[in-house]
């Protein structure tokens, strides 16, 4: 390929992208939904508005051959993507650390470059919240379970009667 030539993206029958060109839009949207969206600044995907959208959009242009019926595909996938990888933050760098909190001050090095501190720590405080644990079915009681039923009863939440201070 030469400088300043776009990739084209191939299709086999069903739609899905084939070959280097689907190979390298879907490493590209991870690059992306990694490094310019913020893991803070939006709830879900949805929240996150067009004005980001669209600079997503112009970054994969730039790159690709792609028409503008295809905005809303990629556009989706890189926000699955952006979906996964907060994630993935979740389950391989604040979950395991939970008791560690040493462990839990800066972002890990693998994404350093592109997750500021301060991003790192709200990150980590809202994934480690009663409401945030609540939703992944897991709350960790610190007192009595009795008093994680009641907090669970108010983030609707279903809980057992497990008393071993994890309550599935």
């Amino acid at each position: 390929m030469r400088e300043g030539e776009l990739l084209k993206v191939q299709y086999n029958e069903d739609g899905q992208r084939i070959g280097e060109g689907g190979k390298d839009l879907a490493s590209y949207s991870g690059l992306l939904a990694e490094s310019r969206i913020s893991i803070v600044d939006y709830e879900n995907w949805h929240a996150v508005g067009d004005e980001v959208r669209d600079l997503l959009w112009d970054s994969i242009k730039a790159k690709f051959s792609l028409t503008e019926d295809e905005k809303k595909g990629v556009v989706s996938d890189i926000g699955e993507k952006w979906k996964e990888f907060k994630s993935r933050l979740t389950r391989y760098y604040i979950t395991p650390y939970k008791d560690q909190p040493e462990m839990l001050l800066k972002p890990p090095k693998k994404h350093e470059k592109n997750i500021r501190r301060e991003d790192w720590e709200r990150f980590v405080k809202s994934r480690l919240t009663p409401k945030f644990q609540c939703s992944l079915g897991v709350v960790y009681c610190l007192v009595i379970v009795a008093d994680c039923e009641v907090l669970c009863d108010s983030l609707d939440c279903e809980v057992s009667g497990d008393t071993s201070g994890t309550i599935p």
